[in-house]
């Protein structure tokens, strides 16, 4: 790596090596560093001007030393700008005599022929600018990569936009080089972690199981519940040491596992709506052993569907007293309703409730209080407003995060068979 000199060293050893090849074989040539649109004596002796003009950020080594910092800032790799720097040679000399052609001439064999700067030109560099001059203290010798030299194709356009960017001055016959790649790093030493006491390398094969379908244990009908059963169906879902099913964040053990069949009680602490099922295998690993993580199955999604029932009073669904009646025949009120399992504080909640026998309508009421700040954190116990609803019997259904509640359904032999029955609330 090198420090901020680095830009100017690459240039000063560019303009050593030029001004060597011109110095050998054009009398009375030299090279500097200068931009071209600095007035010359017609008298001057032949001269390479050598501008850097333009500086790129180099995409190719852009991001070799990401990360450099910890969460908490602290440097453990030191940062690096990896840099292109463009230069315009421009040869200055009588036209007539063809002076700068040959210049030119000089100049591009020159970089063709030896297209990189050496560690040893470099220090050449530094050996030639003295103990005195910043120069001396450019490191560009100890970065990994050599600067290497291309020639940079202008078109006619780039041309003429780059010379018109000089004040009052005409074109003169001139070349564009880049040198790549530069690498410059604060002198802010990285942070060193304590070094490894002992190491303990585990290896083991991972055998990935597969989930296909995820079905009730009731049938494809059935609601998921908290607290119901599930079968897992698909490939490889027996672990050699231990399995688990993971619904979101909690992980439980199944009842019963083959390896295309696992059988697992959903979690009563999983909240209602879309949850990930994951078949995950673990293997004691470790000195001590533990077990670890090794291997699980793709995500697939279920809907556990809240239940609603009774509260501490014995009533599943009540019209809290103190109903308002408005106009004859309307009310306006609050619900009362027990669900299971909890619902979470940000979790949208709405109830839904239809007449019996459909005389009074269908009404549907949001829980605005999900997002309140005195919201609990986690509620079975909700208490939803209503308004404008005509008495009589309703069914009632509470949906959270999209997943609906379950309606009873009448199984005994009558007029009343396979229609819903319950849960129902009365209003007023």
């Amino acid at each position: 790596m090198s420090n901020h000199l680095a830009i100017a060293g690459a240039t000063a050893t560019l303009v050593q090596l030029l001004d060597e090849a011109v110095t050998r074989d054009f009398n009375g040539a030299h090279a500097a560093a200068g931009r071209p649109d600095i007035p010359a004596a017609a008298e001057a002796d032949p001269e390479v001007r050598v501008f850097l003009y333009r500086v790129e950020s180099n995409g190719a080594r852009g991001n070799d030393d990401l990360p450099t910092r910890t969460r908490d800032a602290a440097l453990i790799q030191r940062p690096q700008a990896a840099l292109t720097l463009n230069y315009l040679l421009t040869f200055i000399g009588n036209e007539t005599d063809y002076e700068a052609q040959r210049l030119l001439g000089i100049c591009v064999g020159t970089l063709h022929f030896h297209p990189v700067l050496t560690r040893g030109e470099i220090e050449r560099m530094i050996l030639a600018a003295g103990a005195g001059n910043p120069l001396a203290l450019v490191d560009l010798a100890e970065q990994p990569d050599l600067v290497r030299l291309t020639p940079h194709a202008l078109s006619v356009d780039e041309l003429s936009n780059l010379w018109s960017s000089f004040f009052q001055v005409e074109y003169r016959l001139s070349v564009a080089f880049q040198a790549e790649v530069i690498l410059l790093t604060p002198p802010e030493p990285p942070v060193r972690p304590l070094p490894v006491r002992e190491r303990r390398l585990f290896a083991s094969t991972i055998q990935r199981p597969a989930i296909r379908t995820v079905l009730p244990a009731g049938g494809p009908g059935a609601p998921v519940l908290a607290g119901s059963t599930i079968m897992i169906d698909g490939a490889d879902l027996r672990g050699e040491e231990a399995t688990f099913v993971r619904f979101g964040e909690s992980r439980v053990p199944p009842t019963s596992t083959t390896g295309s069949r696992i059988e697992v009680t959903v979690p009563n602490n999983v909240r209602a709506g879309a949850v990930g099922v994951v078949v995950e295998h673990q293997r004691m690993i470790g000195d001590p052993p533990v077990l670890r993580p090794a291997g699980q199955s793709n995500l697939v999604p279920v809907i556990v569907h809240p239940w609603i029932q009774p509260n501490a009073g014995g009533h599943r669904v009540v019209v809290r007293a103190g109903a308002v009646e408005s106009p004859p025949g309307v009310f306006s009120g609050v619900i009362d309703v027990s669900v299971d399992p909890p619902v979470g504080s940000r979790q949208e909640v709405s109830l839904l409730i239809n007449a019996i026998g459909g005389a009074g309508g269908s009404f549907s009421f949001a829980d605005g209080r999900r997002d309140a700040p005195s919201a609990p954190e986690v509620s079975s116990d909700l208490d939803i407003s209503f308004a404008g609803v005509p008495g009589g019997d309703y069914l009632v259904r509470v949906v959270v995060s999209g997943a609906e509640s379950p309606l009873e359904v009448e199984t005994a032999p009558g007029p009343a068979q396979h229609t819903f029955t319950a849960p129902r609330v009365s209003v007023p």
